[in-house]
């Protein structure tokens, strides 16, 4: 019986940790649509949306998602292979704002990588009444984008 249960288990924890195939992947014949279809999977809409960064070669969109904690953002790339496109997202979301602690202020990073296999540094955090605001990332001091509506701001860089 042992013989049996240890390779299924081994065989659902593999496919548990596999990331999105070309399969699973959604193309679309415009990026309007493939960023429109993208959040309507989320459950979100064009109005989530915080800004669109383009590094390396690369179209990433910045998007929160309002929650009972407070805010949490992700980002997504988009993905381009034969005229069409994907909305790429495989990261999970982190949470930014707080609504028990109104003083919460966060400054998060994290890998990605795109559908191309090209890898990042994504930073997001909160600000507060600042109109110059610098963080520091793996390059130096820069100035990340903000989203004035919800002092939210976001920044991705190529992991060199």
């Amino acid at each position: 019986m042992k013989r049996i249960i240890l390779p299924i288990a081994i065989l659902f924890i593999i496919a548990g940790c596999t990331t999105k195939t070309s399969e699973e992947i959604k193309w679309y014949k415009n990026e309007q649509k493939a960023i429109e279809e993208g959040l309507k999977d989320e459950g979100l809409k064009n109005k989530d949306i915080l800004g669109k960064v383009k590094e390396n070669g690369e179209e990433f969109i910045f998007y929160k998602q309002d929650n009972e904690d407070g805010v949490a953002v992700s980002v997504a790339s988009i993905g381009r292979k034969n005229d069409k496109y994907a909305f790429y997202n495989i990261d999970s979301y982190v949470q930014v704002k707080d609504n028990r602690n109104k003083n919460y202020s966060s400054e998060i990073n994290w890998e990605t990588h795109t559908q191309s296999d090209k890898n990042f540094i994504a930073y997001t955090g909160t600000i507060k009444g600042k109109k110059n605001y610098s963080i520091q990332t793996q390059l130096g001091l820069v100035t990340p984008y903000i989203n004035k509506d919800t002092g939210i701001y976001y920044y991705i860089e190529s992991i060199k």
